[in-house]
């Protein structure tokens, strides 16, 4: 560039020295048209010039993409291990099992709390497939979840299901799966949370358990009886149903206290336990009042239970608390058929009969009674 600066001004003071010959002077000078020509100098350092400007620009114009694109992967890689970071933070502190399965839903990685709930050996499901971790009767359902987390259409709700681990063991959960997207947006693996509900379903079972049993006794209760009656109806096994009813009990409550009655109800449900088949139904429906459900029973092999039942109460005297007290029930034994309703109506109608002839005794319901007698 300076060889080229010093050219061209050599050039332009030669010009001028030409245009300012002695002969010229002090006449009128007119204005003459002058070409500056470059030197060979000048033209031989032009190309040479410009390729190397030209390289240069090229140069910078190529670098500096490939600079922009390397400090963009340093940012992403950065990102990228700050999020793997939190994450293995937040899977590592929380009691919940955390699972990142890859797209097929197989295991890849799993929180130490895996570890603690008792379902897998030493390294946990990893290998295994998520679908495999659930009862199989529910691995549609799961299976839907997993592909709605995949394909992102599907919402993040927490669902129960039951899991089966290694050697039969098992235990119900709460499992919720989410999509895990890269720094770019893109799924490429998803994360199920697992949080065990073992504590609250025992809690439903034992609501759900009084809600069919009797405190008092521990047998079942009417609204168990009922179900019961209503499904060996649905299944027209046949069979026969038998109600009994402890004579005198509110006179033996009013003499002897609630204490002494309660155990004496306690008394009569643990006899009837003892003397009653082993696929019969025994309940306290109400009061002083029991239900036996006696499915596949004749006639004559009902009348024999009951009769058990009620011979090793007659007659005999009970000590109830440092009480004596005499102890008797009376019993009406109807067909299983009709509805539930006609069918315990049927029975309580004997009941009353029984009762009405004396109480500690056993009375069959009229359809009963005609089937006994046309056999004879």
């Amino acid at each position: 560039m300076v060889a080229q600066k010093l050219t061209i001004a050599g050039a332009i003071t030669s010009v001028a020295a030409a245009g300012a010959s002695p002969s010229a002077q002090g006449q009128d000078f007119a204005p003459r048209t002058m070409v500056v020509r470059p030197s060979s100098k000048f033209e031989l350092a032009n190309p040479i010039v410009a390729a190397g400007t030209t390289a240069l620009i090229l140069l910078f114009a190529c670098a500096l993409p490939l600079a922009r694109l390397s400090l963009r992967r340093r940012e992403l890689e950065r990102q990228l291990l700050e999020a793997e970071a939190r994450y293995r933070l937040l899977a590592n502190s929380t009691s919940e099992v955390v699972l990142r399965a890859d797209m097929d839903g197989t295991v890849t990685y799993a929180s130490p709390a895996a570890a603690s709930i008792g379902l897998w050996r030493e390294g946990g499901p990893i290998g295994a497939n998520l679908l495999d971790l659930v009862a199989p009767e529910r691995r549609g359902d799961l299976g839907a979840t997993l592909e709605g987390a995949v394909s992102g259409q599907g919402d993040a709700v927490w669902q129960e299901f039951h899991l089966v681990g290694a050697e039969g063991s098992e235990g119900w959960f709460e499992v919720r799966i989410q999509p895990l997207e890269d720094a770019d947006g893109t799924t490429r693996s998803v994360v199920a949370n697992l949080r065990s509900i073992a504590e609250r379903k025992q809690l439903e079972d034992q609501l759900y358990e009084a809600g069919l049993t009797d405190a008092q006794t521990g047998l079942s209760n009417r609204r168990a009886f009922i179900a019961m009656l209503e499904h060996h109806l649905g299944e027209q096994s046949g069979g026969c149903i038998a109600l009994f009813d402890l004579d005198h009990f509110r006179a033996l409550n009013d003499r002897h206290g609630h204490l002494v009655g309660d155990k004496v109800l306690l008394l009569f449900a643990n006899l009837l336990r003892s003397l009653v088949r082993g696929g019969d139904t025994v309940a306290r429906i109400g009061g002083e009042k029991f239900g036996v459900l006696l499915p596949g029973a004749s006639t004559e092999q009902a009348e024999t239970v009951v009769a058990r039942v009620l011979s090793s109460l007659s007659g005999t005297t009970r000590a109830v608390d440092n009480v004596i007290v005499r102890v008797s029930a009376s019993a009406g034994v109807a067909r299983l058929g009709g509805t539930a309703d006609e069918a315990l109506r049927s029975a309580d109608l004997a009941l009353q009969v029984a009762k009405a002839k004396g109480r500690d005794r056993l009375e069959l319901a009229p359809r009963l009674r005609i089937e006994r007698h046309s056999r004879w």
